[in-house]
C-alpha cells in the first residue's frame, strides 16, 4: 500500500467495489428515483449506525417492502448487500488511506468487531483482509500499473 498514490488508492477501492452494482447505476445519465437518492444520502450520513430497512423506509416514506423493491430494483443489489459493500469499502479505505489501524476503520464503519468484518471479508474474498492490506502484491495486482 506504499506505492499507491493517495488518490489512486480511493480510485481503486471505487472501482473494486463498484464492480458489484449494475452499469446502469454506475452511468453519470442514469437517473436514480428521487426517493432512492434521498436513501442514498441517509446511508452514506448513516453508515456507522446500524441502519435498519425501517429506518430507510421512512427516509423513502414508503412502506418498508415498497422501499425495499424500489431500492434492490434502483441499484441492482439488495439493501444488506449495499450497505455490507460501503461499509467494506470504507474500511478498506480508512486502513490505506487514513492509516486508522483495521480495528478502528471496522468499528468506524459499523462492523460490531473486527472480527465480524475480518470474517466477512474472508467469506467474500477468501483471503484475510490483514493479507490483502499487509502484502503489496495484491494491490499490485489489482492496480499493475502502479509504480
Amino acid at each position: 500500500n506504499q506505492h499507491l498514490p493517495k488518490l489512486e488508492l480511493k480510485e481503486l477501492a471505487e472501482e473494486i467495489f463498484t464492480g458489484i452494482l449494475p452499469a446502469q447505476a454506475q452511468s453519470p445519465e442514469f437517473s436514480l428515483d428521487r426517493r432512492v437518492r434521498q436513501s442514498l444520502a441517509f446511508i452514506d450520513d448513516q453508515l456507522h449506525t446500524n441502519i435498519r430497512l425501517d429506518d430507510v423506509a421512512a427516509v423513502m416514506s414508503l412502506s418498508p417492502e415498497r422501499a425495499r423493491h424500489l431500492f434492490a430494483q434502483a441499484i441492482g443489489a439488495p439493501l444488506s448487500q449495499y450497505l455490507l459493500w460501503k461499509r467494506i469499502k470504507n474500511v478498506i479505505y480508512a486502513v490505506l488511506h487514513d492509516r486508522l489501524s483495521l480495528t478502528e476503520a471496522a468499528l468506524n464503519a459499523g462492523f460490531s468487531d473486527q472480527a465480524h468484518f475480518c470474517r466477512i471479508f474472508k467469506r467474500i474474498f477468501g483471503l484475510s483482509p490483514k493479507m490483502l492490506l499487509k502484502n503489496s502484491r495484491f494491490i499490485q495486482f489489482l492496480n499493475p500499473f502502479a509504480e
